[in-house]
């Protein structure tokens, strides 16, 4: 019964991580990282992301320059089933100092890197729900940005028009779909060489 158990899982984990799962490949110019879009359905706030991000040992995506913008998003951001209304894209790793008056200043990486590219969408960031409201970023579909859904915008942890997925980033690979079949044929022959012994 254990083994059985433990076979089912390994196929649901790899049957739904295979389709949300990105590698940027240092050999087509990337930085040899894992990207995972996770859908929360019912809505998710940014701390809970963060959370979740680091409890499955990652972060939330980083994004610090153009190409791996377009990465993240043409292999999974742009997957209109991570939308909410269209307009809301999911959660990244960027927020903003609490406090700060100007909606362009204090913004960091959850890992500290340099925050030095953006790709604020036409408009942002703008605290549009009021001073210090909006402190945490995510993509957005703005309908005047050149280059819809790529862009940025500042938004509110809570409230509003809930964000209903986020991107984690990986340093190193997480097992994705050739992994967990890996473990998946090693677990079958483990559990029938264990069920011949009982």
């Amino acid at each position: 019964m254990k083994c059985t158990s433990f076979l089912v899982a390994c196929a649901t984990l790899s049957a739904s991580s295979a389709a949300r799962d990105a590698y940027w490949s240092p050999a087509d110019g990337g930085n040899g990282h894992l990207y995972r879009a996770i859908p929360a359905r019912d809505g998710i706030i940014w701390e809970d992301a963060r959370d979740l991000a680091q409890a499955r040992g990652g972060y939330l995506a980083t994004l610090t320059s153009a190409a791996e913008n377009d990465f993240v998003f043409d292999q999974l951001a742009s997957n209109a089933s991570l939308w909410t209304l269209g307009t809301y894209g999911p959660w990244l790793g960027g927020f903003q100092t609490p406090g700060m008056r100007d909606p362009s200043e204090g913004w960091s990486w959850v890992t500290g890197e340099s925050w030095s590219f953006t790709a604020w969408g036409v408009g942002e960031p703008n605290d549009a729900l009021g001073a210090a409201d909006e402190t945490f970023l995510h993509f957005d579909n703005v309908l005047d940005t050149p280059i819809p859904g790529r862009m940025w915008n500042d938004y509110q942890n809570a409230g509003g028009t809930p964000v209903t997925a986020f991107i984690v980033e990986f340093n190193t690979p997480a097992p994705g779909p050739l992994l967990i079949s890996t473990i998946l044929i090693g677990g079958s022959v483990f559990c029938r060489r264990h069920q011949r012994r009982e």
